[in-house]
């Protein structure tokens, strides 16, 4: 049977959590095909589109950066009441090697969202990945992310000259495998002018093990020095 909109109760719930907009276009192109093929090829027709738009979206998937670690000391900080953090360039306004670059305008953004609310860091994208493979809303992403546990949890972020500085505070449970990690990744929802990323919500970050690295002038900073 056709759909009466898209708030109808007997939409798929894969329908139900997209924005009103997917939902009408979603509900009208079914429609539409319904009348002219029947329901099995309009459920065809319509959630061919629907992947579409979700293979669209604009995500930061894989701007990992490089960082050199200290042999003999290693980048983890210890402070005076013991906890151990990490300083982080965690990005800049220099192109990556893809070609996309982030705007200073919204670097600053970000510091101020990371002020706001702390981020925090895993391993590998894992569960990014997972999420945006899945049939959820860009919010229900959102909410997944954000309230995802971590290895490390950001307490400082300020923009200066060009580049993005954070400061996170470790999981001492996972100090060996921070260690090991080879870089770190922004996990991100973007706005895009051609290859430039002019404004975002910045979802979390990652250790990366395995990621090849994109921006490589930014990184952690080993015991103070910044390494190119």
């Amino acid at each position: 049977m056709p759909y009466t909109g898209p708030d109808d109760s007997k939409l798929p719930s894969y329908i139900k959590s997209r924005s009103l907009e997917v939902r009408k276009k979603w509900v009208a192109m079914f429609n539409a095909a319904y009348k002219k093929y029947g329901e099995e090829r309009a459920f065809i027709i319509a959630n061919t589109w629907l992947k579409k738009q979700v293979k669209s979206r604009k995500f930061v998937k894989r701007s990992a950066l490089t960082f050199d670690v200290y042999e003999k000391r290693g980048f983890i900080k210890r402070a005076s009441n013991g906890d151990e953090y990490i300083t982080l360039v965690l990005n800049t306004t220099k192109a990556h090697k893809d070609g996309i670059e982030f705007t200073e305008k919204m670097l600053r953004e970000w510091a101020e969202q990371i002020n706001k609310n702390p981020i925090v860091g895993d391993v590998d994208h894992l569960l990014y990945d997972k999420v945006l493979k899945s049939n959820m809303s860009d919010e229900q992403i959102r909410s997944v992310l954000k309230s995802k546990p971590g290895i490390a949890k950001t307490v400082r972020a300020v923009f200066q000259k060009g580049k993005l500085w954070v400061k996170a505070i470790i999981d001492k449970r996972y100090k060996r495998i921070i260690n090991k990690a080879k870089g770190v990744s922004a996990e991100a929802f973007c706005t895009w002018e051609g290859n430039k990323a002019t404004s975002g919500d910045l979802l979390g970050f990652t250790f990366n093990l395995k990621t090849t690295p994109a921006d490589s002038y930014a990184g952690v900073v080993a015991w103070g020095y910044l390494k190119y």
